[in-house]
């Protein structure tokens, strides 16, 4: 829930932009079998950690279920992406 009127601050848009663009590449890369999707997948949960984390610091949101919710599909994401690469026997 936001906390009153307050909008997400614009320096915030980068962030959010960096993470949907690398979800998008990620997902792609890894539909179409690019042996370095895992570590996209990888950058696609870090900067889903960090937008988890500015927007409660950011004072847009409390912290809430919501938060523990994105934190666990970050973690997932970096996780999965982590078991992908060291199965392929990349670096990561």
């Amino acid at each position: 829930m936001p906390s009153g009127d307050l909008g997400p601050a614009l320096w915030q848009l980068p962030i959010d932009l960096a993470a949907l663009v690398s979800i998008v590449v990620a997902v792609t890369a890894l539909w179409r079998g690019w042996r370095g999707s895992a570590r996209l997948g990888a950058l696609a949960g870090s900067f889903m950690a960090i937008e988890t984390t500015i927007c409660p610091l950011a004072g847009h949101t409390p912290v809430g279920w919501w938060t523990w919710t994105q934190a666990a599909l970050s973690l997932s994401v970096m996780g999965t992406s982590a078991f992908l690469m060291r199965r392929n026997g990349s670096r990561p």
